[in-house]
C-alpha cells in the first residue's frame, strides 16, 4: 500500500484506446495521487470503464501508464458492478470469498488461513454476519461490501491500488453514502490508493481527493471544488447537464438534511 506522497501512484501520458475501430479514449494525461480516492466522472460512453481496464492492463492502448509510487507494477484490487458468478448458484458469501482466496475447488476443502482471512475481510466491511448467506439473497449494498471484501482479500496480501467501477449503481442514496463513507474510512486508515468510477457528484464532492473528468478526452482534473464546475459539467454532459446538476443539488440537500 502507498501512504500519501507527492509521487503519483499512477501516471497517464497521452493514453489512447481504440475498441473495435472506435476511439474510446484520446490522449488522456493525468496523475493519480497516492493515498487518496480519485473519482473518475463523465457521461455514459465517456471511457471511464475503459480507463480502469487500461490501468489494469486488460485493453491495449497507445501512450504510457506507469506507477511511480510503487516502483513496480502494483497489486490490484478490482470491484466490478456485478458479482461475475451465477447468483442462483448454491454459494454462500464465505464460499465466494474462499474461491478467490484459494483458487481451487471448494470440494477439496477449505484451508484454515483462507477461512480466517475471508472472515477478517468481511469484519472489516462490517459484513461478517453475511458469511453464511446465499449470494442470491444479498441486497445491492450488501453485495458491494462482499465484492469490496473480495478485492481486498488477495493471495499476495492487500492490494496497492483499488479500482471500483460504479460500485453504488443500483443502490439507494442511503446505501450509496454508507458504502462511500466505508471506502473513505478504509482509504484513510490504510493509505490505500483508490480509483472510483462514479455518477454521484455528491459522493464525489464529499469523499474524493482528486477528480478526473472524462468524455473520451480529459475535460478537467483537480480537487472536487475545481473539477466539478458548471462549465466542466456542461462541456461533458451537453443537453443533459441541467438535469445532472439538478440531481447533484438535490442529493447535496439530502446529505445536509437527510430527514427533511
Amino acid at each position: 500500500m502507498s501512504a500519501l506522497t507527492d509521487v503519483p501512484a499512477v501516471r497517464l501520458e497521452e493514453v489512447t484506446v481504440r475498441l473495435g475501430g472506435r476511439l474510446a479514449l484520446e490522449g488522456v494525461t493525468a496523475d493519480i495521487p497516492a493515498g487518496l480516492i480519485t473519482a473518475v466522472i463523465g457521461p455514459n460512453g465517456a471511457g471511464k470503464t475503459t480507463l480502469l481496464k487500461a490501468v489494469l492492463g486488460l485493453v491495449p492502448f497507445d501512450g504510457s501508464i506507469t506507477f511511480p509510487a510503487f516502483g513496480k507494477r502494483p497489486r490490484f484490487g478490482y470491484v466490478p458492478q456485478h458479482l461475475g458468478v451465477d447468483e442462483g448458484a448454491p454459494l454462500t458469501v464465505k464460499d465466494f470469498l474462499l474461491l478467490k482466496l484459494q483458487r481451487r475447488p471448494l470440494w477439496l476443502g477449505s484451508r484454515r488461513p483462507a477461512v480466517v482471512e475471508a472472515l477478517r475481510q468481511l469484519r472489516a466491511m462490517q459484513a461478517e454476519r453475511l458469511a453464511e448467506r446465499p449470494l442470491g439473497e444479498l441486497s445491492g449494498g450488501e453485495r458491494q461490501r462482499v465484492l469490496l471484501a473480495a478485492a481486498l482479500a488477495g493471495e499476495g496480501g492487500a492490494p496497492d491500488l483499488l479500482l471500483l467501477d460504479e460500485p453504488a449503481a443500483g443502490i439507494d442514496a442511503v446505501g450509496g453514502e454508507l458504502f462511500a463513507a466505508l471506502l473513505a474510512e478504509l482509504t484513510a486508515e490504510s493509505g490505500l490508493t483508490t480509483i472510483l468510477v462514479s455518477h454521484d457528484l455528491s459522493v464525489v464532492s464529499a469523499h474524493a481527493g482528486r477528480v478526473v473528468c472524462l468524455n473520451r478526452r480529459l475535460m478537467g482534473v483537480g480537487c472536487a471544488e475545481e473539477a466539478i464546475s458548471v462549465e466542466t459539467i456542461t462541456a461533458m454532459y451537453g443537453r443533459d447537464s441541467r438535469l445532472f446538476l439538478h440531481d447533484h443539488r438535490a442529493k447535496e440537500n439530502w446529505r445536509q438534511n437527510p430527514t427533511g
